[in-house]
């Protein structure tokens, strides 16, 4: 400890105007020909007995002669002016930081994230030989970020097995909005409706949902209209089939109850075969048990209803087989984004289309550093004929980005926006699967090997040409 009537007169006397200069407790340590200056405070905890450790800022260093030289701190450090703000500013970086991360994730995290999308079911050592690490040191990274996502292991459900279509609902309130919690009730009580939600633009709800044919569809479009939930509300509905291009939809707890009223076949006895698109109650079972848990060990199922043991793993693998459960894979309860918007992609002219089709293809699947895919979903519709697609939004200027990149593929294409703005019903397929995967991958993957066969072809036949000419 440094004995201040030892300290030389100028060192003395610089070191009493620091302090006066300061808030907080001002510290001397003695250096090699010079002596260094600290700034230091602790805060009271009143559920501890004592002071936690204090917190010391470097102010600079006295030479001996009184001079006084300011410290030269690194990055955000360099602004600041003592240690009120050093702390306030240790504390924001660290937040901007975590933020950072959680939006724009390592490669670590990313490729972890592609692997639990494209299989919900892998395990631990096969993500740590991908990414040539220990097993722990990846189980420890997925449980951080199942924490920051709210990761929820699912299925894949492919609806036509069951005879289904997928249909998406849109609705524009002329006057009044229903109330938000009626409605809810309203569209919950439907196991077709997979997804709804309010959206700002040229429609105020959104919906999608299974119909077995358009029939059916009308019929429960009818139903929901008819509700006295609409009464004195003016309102114009479009209704249009979607296909999978991209992307999937989780589907609801309730739809098992259709599932399980439709398609569960027992057996009766001297009754008929079971028909294909139905299922034995156990296939009905494991299903609807891994939609709510895509990783629940099979065991538990096993015990829980009794099975044979490994009957249920077995009827997973049958399940997939039939390509009922597509894959395994996740959804985000809470993804880092700030909203969710709907394109309404109106192509205008086919042919302009077809000539940029690859570049329309490759836009889709383009890769990004986030912690879910470039859009949600992705369908050609027929009312207007074109695309939806729906698309996370983690910044405010990524809306217009994506609406530029698709103007300057020149395909003559309308787009109109929806901003979702409340989730009424379902949830969204937020995830960030390998894209190698896509239809679109392998349609472009096909191209590829067309055009080389042809010019491979055109190489050999000019080949022969040339020596019949040379001949």
């Amino acid at each position: 400890m440094i004995n201040m009537n030892e300290l030389p007169q100028k060192v003395l006397e610089t070191f009493e105007r620091i302090k006066k200069e300061r808030k907080h407790h001002v510290l001397l340590r003695l250096g090699r020909n010079c002596f260094y200056v600290y700034e230091a405070t602790s805060k009271f905890k009143k559920d501890k007995d004592k002071y936690p450790r204090a917190t010391a800022y470097y102010l600079g260093k006295i030479e001996e002669d009184g001079t006084f030289i300011e410290a030269k701190h690194r990055k955000d450090e360099t602004k600041v002016g003592s240690i009120d703000e050093y702390l306030k500013t240790k504390k924001t970086v660290k937040q901007v930081s975590e933020i950072e991360r959680i939006i724009h994730p390592d490669e670590i995290d990313l490729e972890i994230l592609t692997q639990i999308s494209s299989n919900g079911r892998v395990a631990f050592k096969d993500i740590a030989t991908v990414l040539n690490k220990q097993s722990p040191f990846i189980k420890g990274r997925l449980k951080r970020l199942e924490r920051n996502y709210g990761i929820k292991y699912t299925i894949e459900l492919a609806q036509r097995p069951f005879g289904l279509f997928r249909y998406f609902v849109l609705v524009k309130f002329k006057d009044k909005i229903p109330d938000k919690n009626k409605l809810t009730k309203l569209l919950e009580a439907n196991p077709m409706i997979q997804f709804a939600a309010f959206a700002l633009g040229n429609y105020n709800l959104f919906m999608y949902m299974f119909a077995e044919n358009t029939y059916k569809l009308e019929e429960d479009i009818f139903n929901i209209r008819s509700s006295e939930i609409f009464t004195n509300c003016k309102t114009s509905w479009n209704v249009s089939y979607i296909t999978y291009a991209y992307g999937y939809m989780p589907i609801r707890e309730q739809f098992f109850d259709y599932i399980k009223d439709h398609f569960v076949w027992r057996k009766k006895k001297n009754g008929p075969q079971k028909p294909k698109n139905k299922l034995v109650e156990r296939e009905y079972i494991v299903l609807r048990e891994l939609n709510e848990n895509g990783r629940i060990n099979f065991n538990k199922i096993d015990e829980k209803y009794k099975f044979t043991p490994g009957l249920s793993s077995y009827t997973y693998y049958q399940l997939t087989e039939k390509h009922i459960i597509q894959r395994m894979t996740i959804t985000m309860k809470i993804p880092p984004i700030k909203y969710n918007a709907i394109l309404l992609l109106k192509q205008l002219d086919i042919r302009k289309f077809i000539k940029v089709r690859n570049a329309y293809l490759l836009n889709t699947i383009q890769d990004t550093p986030t912690p879910l895919n470039k859009y949600i979903l992705s369908g050609d519709i027929g009312a207007p004929y074109g695309v939806l697609r729906i698309v996370p939004i983690f910044n405010d200027n990524d809306l217009t980005n994506i609406i530029n990149e698709i103007d300057m593929l020149k395909s003559e294409i309308e787009i109109r926006t929806l901003i979702i703005t409340d989730i009424l019903v379902g949830t969204l397929g937020y995830r960030k699967i390998d894209n190698t995967l896509s239809t679109q991958y392998k349609i472009l993957q096909e191209e590829a090997l067309r055009i080389e066969s042809k010019n491979k072809y055109k190489f050999t036949s000019d080949s022969i040409q040339n020596n019949k000419i040379n001949q």
